[in-house]
């Protein structure tokens, strides 16, 4: 039942949201065959619930991979993976 339970809503990174990649202002070292690395930034509205809420359990992926991008929980409404 999704009685007194609220769904976070996706802020940022909907549909076909651009990453910017290859960024060297994020802080990775650059490496000859990847660049500088990405960040991206997840936002979501905050869930609530009766029972309480412990976090968030992230994950992406393109649609034609099989592996994540990111999967991870975050106890925030928000994440940024570098």
């Amino acid at each position: 039942s999704t009685v007194g339970f609220s769904a976070p809503f996706l802020l940022t990174l909907v549909g076909n949201a651009a990453m910017p990649q290859d960024d060297p202002g994020i802080g990775c070292a650059a490496n000859p065959e990847r660049g500088y690395g990405f960040r991206i930034f997840f936002d979501w509205t905050d869930s609530s619930s009766v029972v309480g809420i412990a976090g968030y359990e992230i994950f992406a992926k393109r649609d034609t991979s099989f592996g994540f991008i990111v999967n991870t929980f975050t106890p925030n409404s928000g994440f940024t993976f570098v």
